[in-house]
């Protein structure tokens, strides 16, 4: 199992798990009693995954992941305090900018997957014939 397939599945497999618990066993890599899995074994031995599974189970009720590029891009551009990007109306994602601007990204600076980098201009519906 690598990272994304970790991730991927961290809804499925953490979406009812109790928050405080897991974020205990994660601070103090208290792994004792937790049934065996390849979702498991993956996360007692990645640091990423556990850094990963403790953003998620702030957000896992308010934030769609599963629609953007990796959870990584979803968590830093979401309405949370660790918030450093933003994603833009064309799918892109832009880091911020003193002036309020930003410069588009393409690629994850956490997991390195390729993001869109296409600025596409916003139509409003009188210019769609």
């Amino acid at each position: 199992m690598n990272c994304r397939q970790f991730e991927d599945a961290m809804r499925s497999e953490f979406g009812s798990a109790d928050r405080e618990e897991w974020k205990i066993r994660i601070t103090r890599e208290n792994w004792d009693g937790i049934p065996p899995s390849e979702h498991m074994t993956h996360l007692v031995g990645c640091v990423d995954c556990q850094t990963s599974l403790y953003q998620f189970l702030d957000v896992r009720d308010f934030l769609a992941y599963e629609s953007h590029p990796c959870f990584h891009v979803a968590y830093y551009s979401a309405d949370t305090s660790d918030r450093c990007l933003k994603a833009d109306r064309s799918g892109v994602y832009l880091t911020y900018t003193e002036n309020g601007g930003g410069i588009v990204i393409g690629f994850c600076p956490w997991c390195g997957v390729v993001l869109p980098t296409a600025i596409l201009p916003h139509l409003d519906k009188s210019q769609v014939t």
